[in-house]
């Protein structure tokens, strides 16, 4: 038996669907990941502190993202963190552009694997290069009956990697096991660091792949030019995870993912379309910014996506997207817009401009020949959000405000039926009770005017039936049909056409 909703009440269409959330949840975002410092499915966070004191660590991917969002100005109130229970085991292929005499650079979780190729480069020697640099980054192996001081690394336990955090003599076997922040090993004590990421010399690619499902690491090419990257993980389950935590709380509106492979990607935003919510998602799909036509932000345009906005960065641990919902969810929906924006901690992409023009197409075609995909470049010595779209070409503040105007309309008008009921009244079927309604529904566009998501002119409208044009067959349903509101999106100015005329007096 399903439980009733605001819709059965109060039934507002839109051309353009919204989300069924409270209206305080449309400034919180969701960062799904699968750290698993908790047992709930999502708890709330008001500071990255309370998140260190609830048992995260400071290089978990969910750490680092609501470090990013808390980071901008204004900043979020707070952030919810989910669990995932599908975990992925994430991986990456990285192929390689042949340059004679060329230093080819992955930086993994912060440390740098280089190779420089000769003066006849081959794409199979670079790869073979690259393999031998990322293997090296793994520390030595643990060995028995051995002195450690803090600070030293060792790789155990089938490739996972152990720092040791007092220092003392390891015992006679064994050696740490396990992932746990505090593991005895003789006399010394050691914590659970990160898995070795294993790799495969594909002779024209690279691949690297986690061992340990639900582990994170961070990856990063030094050029676009010589390195093509993509996270190539398969979808682990992403739509079950997100069916059973919006179950456990439905109160949030953004969607960020720590992991972002082109399968995951799009199984997530198949569900966050049906699910009403909005989805910012960061790909270092290098491929985007090129001709290519098998990235994710091709598949999410060709799909027509209005809930899903991509973000193009090389690096999978800057996190763009929950920087720019940072930024943008404590605004008031459908007053902001999502171009143009600073943000802090995020790198500008130093992208060409045909590579830019990929991403985002060319203002000659109003962007229509681009991939919709939003970036954060420089313009003018300005660090700045380029774009602020949807997979579908339309405005990221749009899709908020339609979603906020038909859940703040509908929260309005329920409250008065409510309020009467309690008060042992009822919202009479006549004349004046119709006028509730109408006042109920004026109230969204008085807030929609002010905030500047309608616009004035011409003004926003409500209108109802008089009770005596409603039909018999309704009034017995108690159901009042063919009421209407509505409005002009007042939109953006984005960009400015000027023509100067100069002449001799």
């Amino acid at each position: 038996i399903s439980m009733p909703s605001l819709d059965d009440v109060v039934n507002i269409t839109l051309t353009t669907e919204a989300a069924q959330v409270s209206r305080a949840g449309f400034g919180t975002m969701l960062i799904l990941g699968s750290s698993n410092r908790f047992s709930d499915l999502t708890r709330s966070y008001q500071s990255t502190a309370a998140m260190l004191a609830d048992g995260f660590l400071a290089d978990d991917p969910e750490y680092v993202a609501a470090q990013v969002a808390f980071a901008q100005n204004p900043c979020p109130t707070s952030v919810k963190v989910g669990r995932r229970t599908h975990l992925p085991a994430q991986s990456w292929r990285v192929t390689p552009t042949a340059r004679n005499s060329t230093v080819y650079k992955l930086v993994v979780d912060g440390v740098e694997a280089a190779f420089t190729s000769d003066s006849s480069a081959t794409v199979a020697e670079i790869v073979t290069g690259l393999k031998s640099a990322v293997d090296a980054l793994a520390p030595a192996a643990w060995v028995i009956s051995t002195a450690y001081a803090v600070g030293a690394k060792r790789k155990n336990d089938t490739n996972k990697v152990y720092e040791c955090i007092t220092a003392g003599t390891s015992a006679g076997s064994g050696g740490p096991t396990g992932t746990s922040q505090d593991i005895t090993d003789g006399t010394c004590h050691w914590r659970y660091v990160t898995s070795v990421l294993s790799t495969t010399d594909n002779g024209t690619s690279l691949d690297l792949v986690d061992p340990i499902a639900g582990e994170w690491h961070r990856l990063a090419p030094n050029d676009l030019n010589l390195l093509q990257v993509v996270q190539s993980h398969a979808d682990a389950g992403i739509a079950t995870d997100l069916a059973a935590i919006v179950l456990f709380d439905p109160d949030w509106y953004g969607l960020v993912l720590t992991t972002g492979s082109p399968a995951e990607v799009a199984a997530c935003a198949a569900w966050v379309e049906s699910a009403k919510k909005l989805y910012m998602t960061q790909s270092q799909d290098s491929a985007i910014v090129s001709s290519a036509t098998s990235d994710i932000a091709t598949t999410l345009k060709a799909s027509a996506y209005a809930r899903t906005a991509p973000w193009f960065h090389p690096d999978n641990g800057v996190f763009i997207d929950a920087a720019i919902f940072g930024a943008c969810l404590p605004l008031d929906p459908g007053s902001e817009t999502w171009a143009y924006h600073t943000l802090a901690s995020v790198p500008v992409v130093a992208l060409t401009p045909s590579q830019q023009n990929y991403a985002t197409g060319t203002a000659a075609a109003a962007y229509g020949d681009g991939k919709a995909c939003n970036i954060y470049v420089t313009i003018g010595g300005v660090s700045c959000t380029w774009g602020g779209l949807v997979s579908a070409r339309e405005f990221i503040d749009k899709v908020r405000g339609c979603d906020w105007y038909r859940s703040d309309m509908q929260a309005n008008i329920f409250e008065r039926v409510v309020a009467a009921s309690n008060a042992g009244r009822k919202l009479p079927f006549t004349d004046e009770g119709i006028l509730v309604i109408k006042a109920a529904m004026g109230l969204t566009n008085a807030a929609a005017l002010e905030r500047g998501f309608l616009s004035s002119s011409p003004a926003p409208y409500v209108t109802a039936p008089r009770a005596s044009a409603v039909t018999s067959a309704n009034k017995q349903a108690r159901r009042l049909t063919d009421v209407k509101a509505g409005g002009v999106i007042a939109g953006a100015i984005h960009e400015i056409a000027i023509t100067a005329v100069f002449t001799y007096a």
